[in-house]
């Protein structure tokens, strides 16, 4: 499928429209409800991604990355300019996940893979949906089928174990 909407997209062929909708409409939404954007701000930022794929899809690399994972980072970055524009919303998504690492990195350039390496596999799947895809703790939750404390004993305790490891790291570079 993923062969079929590229060469669609590279053919200007409009059926790429539907091809994306069936395959990556879920994951699309999926992200953007996550980041707390509203029904319309969903929907517009969709179409926004849309025509982001038609752009630039002519630069994508498949060997760099799967499509999916290209859709993922798209619409990821698109749905975070969204939230950008609502400055309260967007203060207020930083304030409560990324505050120890601004504390932490004082600006340096952070080795990110080999930090997430150090993760154990439960660890890593929660930093993912947590930090970087901005799940709630509710939701993450429900997925797991955890409780919502576990979850967030869960975050907690990872908080801690990024900010030891963030340490070390920092240290590399002093």
């Amino acid at each position: 499928m993923d062969n079929k909407i590229i060469k669609s997209i590279q053919n200007q062929n409009d059926k790429a429209f539907e091809y994306i909708d069936k395959e990556y409409a879920q994951l699309i939404h999926y992200i953007l409800y996550n980041l707390r954007l509203s029904h319309q701000d969903v929907e517009e930022c969709y179409n926004d991604i849309l025509l982001k794929l038609w752009t630039h899809l002519q630069s994508y690399d498949v060997c760099q990355a799967s499509l999916k994972n290209y859709i993922a980072l798209i619409t990821r970055r698109t749905g975070l300019n969204y939230v950008r524009k609502n400055k309260r919303l967007y203060e207020e998504i930083l304030y409560e996940r990324m505050d120890i690492f601004e504390s932490q990195t004082q600006g340096k350039e952070i080795d990110w893979d080999y930090i997430v390496e150090q993760l154990s596999f439960y660890e890593r799947d929660l930093f993912y949906r947590y930090f970087y895809y901005f799940q709630t703790i509710e939701s993450i939750s429900l997925e797991k089928g955890k409780t919502y404390k576990s979850v967030e004993s869960s975050i907690y305790r990872l908080r801690k174990k990024l900010k030891i490891l963030l340490e070390k790291e920092v240290k590399k570079y002093e």
